[in-house]
């Protein structure tokens, strides 16, 4: 492959921006004292946080040189091409690949992460050459944050992808990555090259957040509805050509209760939110509710201290099941709008609208039984 020119290695290091600041931001959201990686994979552990934070730090910068050794090993991606010169598909999981329903025998190449096949990632000598510029990039940028240097190992997989993209070509892409490094780098290459670039809402955006870095320019964005395109249009991209409004739809399944009603009840990331919420589905028992809990992704009910007690609720282990429930309650979720999209009976409640769990369970009394 060919070497990354020095704008393509800046545009890579500044990819990393918003992923700094989010994490500042989520960091003091959850309580942290001290700035943490990826906070929200890390809740419950506190001290625990930082420490392992500042030991990877040690162990980076001593083994971060030898990283162009074991480059392979440290990329996700695998590429599917196609003809060069067609629609090009970046597909960063699930959800994703529910949008775009592409496979890998359509005449559209597939860019996919996060799979250890790595099909189609080429290792070469200008690879070596290309990290350790890289390497020195981030240094200087960000040596004054060493819980930040866990963003090491994502610079051989950015590496690979963007001459990934540039090796097919592509005169359309298309992703479902709102502002992360991805839509970043994804963006520039729309911009720069002059290729069209299709955005997918995949879930909410945040309207009091706003990313550090806004993405160059998206050619057509798939939201929601208006809300949500202006502040894509406000918060997270400077150029937004045009928009289409898309409602998202999931297939739900019939469920066969032996109680009144069924609620479905939207995990939380935050492991105090989560506990309050497993609380209150034991409280809600009494309403002759058959309850359901979905864990939210980002929840790992290992990894917290916490102890969870749930009397006779249903917990959802499988990220595919949805069931055709009579109401959902969340944190302000993407399934909320899912579900209104896709069923005609469900009535959703926003926990954000009540001021205490108790107003929210007399406002729940009230519809169930109208």
């Amino acid at each position: 492959m060919n070497k990354l020119s020095s704008i393509e290695k800046k545009v890579i290091i500044e990819s990393l921006e918003n992923h700094f600041y989010y994490d500042l931001y989520v960091s003091k959201s959850l309580g942290f004292k001290r700035p943490i990686f990826r906070p929200y994979q890390k809740v419950g552990m506190r001290g625990g946080a930082v420490v392992l934070d500042l030991l990877k730090a040690v162990i980076f910068i001593l083994i971060s040189p030898f990283f162009c050794i074991i480059n392979k090993k440290l990329i996700r991606l695998s590429c599917f091409p196609s003809d060069l010169e067609s629609s090009l598909y970046f597909i960063t999981g699930s959800k994703a690949e529910a949008i775009f329903s592409v496979e890998k025998h359509d005449k559209s190449s597939i860019i996919k992460w996060g799979y250890k096949q790595r099909d189609g990632v080429v290792f070469g000598i200008s690879d070596i050459f290309d990290f350790y510029g890289l390497l020195f990039m981030f240094f200087s940028k960000y040596w004054k944050f060493p819980w930040f240097y866990s963003a090491i190992l994502w610079l051989p997989e950015l590496n690979a992808f963007f001459k990934l993209v540039k090796s097919q070509r592509p005169k359309k892409i298309h992703m479902c990555n709102h502002y992360d490094r991805w839509a970043y780098i994804l963006s520039f290459y729309s911009k720069y090259y002059g290729v069209d670039l299709e955005l997918h809402q995949h879930g909410i955006v945040n309207k009091d957040y706003k990313p550090h870095k806004k993405l160059p320019i998206i050619s057509k964005l798939y939201a929601y509805n208006t809300e949500q395109v202006n502040i894509f249009c406000e918060n997270i991209c400077k150029t937004v050509l045009t928009y289409e409004c898309i409602k998202p739809k999931i297939n739900l399944s019939p469920i066969s209760i032996d109680k009144k009603s069924s609620l479905l009840i939207v995990g939380h990331g935050d492991a105090n939110i989560m506990k309050s919420l497993c609380n209150m589905a034991n409280d809600l028992e009494s309403l002759n509710l058959h309850i359901f809990i979905k864990p939210h992704p980002a929840f790992d009910f290992m990894k917290t201290n916490d102890v969870f007690i749930l009397d006779d609720i249903d917990m959802i282990d499988d990220k595919h099941f949805f069931p055709d429930v009579d109401y959902l309650c969340h944190c302000g979720s993407t399934l909320a709008v899912e579900y209104e999209s896709s069923s005609s009976k469900v009535k959703c409640f926003n926990l954000e609208d009540y001021k205490t769990i108790e107003e929210f369970k007399e406002c729940l009394f009230q519809f169930m039984t109208i």
